[in-house]
């Protein structure tokens, strides 16, 4: 009897005991899960590497040519050999017809011809076949004459790539014209999208787009009644006329001209 009585003692220490670990390895399994659950936290604030090991040289050569290409970008744009130490008074070349006018080259080109729009609103260009001849004839009858199919207005035109890029008048909307110097055709035709133009320029009461160009493309400088103390930009496609983007400007249009 009293080996069973040890016997039965030896097992309900043993329950207990194994009701220990079972309550200890519970309260294990608690904490793993809830260091799991942590982890899993760090790794959504703080993502792992990635695998691919970078090259940091590799990034440090792309970085300086990036910078390079911005800076050789903004020399182009800003680079002068000259700068301007003071301003005379104006040199007439030459007297030619009416009081307002253009005389322009080929923006692109290299070409030395001069073409001359006469007056505001007309539909025939001069073109004269150098700077000496343009300022040395007295009349128009030695220069060549360019028949346009539909009249400019203002004096806001381009000569750029071979091409005339025009302003036409139709009602109250502008039109801006590629005429072919080559061919003597036109090449495409577009409707400017600004609606209720003004005078582009404060002085120039008859130029309402004014066509020009530099590296970045074609551009039309412009005012509407929405803002009209100040000008508008808009970026063309030289070759479909398309506008590709439309900015308005701080520029002021009083006593431009």
């Amino acid at each position: 009897r009293d080996f069973k009585n040890q016997v039965l003692g030896m097992l309900e220490a043993a329950e207990k005991e194994r009701e220990a670990m079972r309550a200890e390895a519970e309260s294990a399994a608690v904490r793993v899960e809830r260091l799991e659950r942590e982890v899993d936290y760090l790794e959504t604030q703080n993502p792992a590497p990635p695998c691919v090991e970078v090259d940091e040289t590799l990034m440090d050569k792309q970085v300086a040519t990036a910078k390079q290409r911005k800076n050789e970008k903004y020399t182009k744009l800003t680079d002068c050999s000259d700068t301007i130490a003071s301003v005379r008074a104006m040199k007439i070349l030459k007297r030619f017809g009416s009081a307002s006018g253009l005389w322009t080259k080929d923006a692109a080109g290299s070409s030395e011809k001069i073409y001359v729009f006469d007056g505001t609103a007309n539909d025939t260009v001069y073109v004269f076949p150098r700077m000496r001849e343009f300022t040395l004839f007295s009349a128009t009858r030695k220069a060549a004459r360019i028949k346009l199919p539909y009249p400019w207005v203002g004096t806001g035109h381009l000569v750029y790539d071979g091409h005339l890029f025009y302003i036409r008048q139709q009602g109250l909307s502008f039109q801006v014209i590629k005429f072919n110097l080559a061919n003597k055709t036109v090449v495409d035709s577009s409707v400017f999208p600004a609606e209720e133009q003004i005078p582009v320029f404060g002085l120039s009461p008859s130029t309402y787009i004014e066509v020009s160009a530099d590296e970045e493309g074609l551009w039309a400088i412009y005012a509407t009644k929405e803002d009209e103390k100040n000008m508008c930009l808009a970026k063309l496609d030289p070759a479909s006329l398309d506008i590709e983007q439309m900015w308005d400007t701080p520029c002021p249009r009083e006593n431009a001209g």
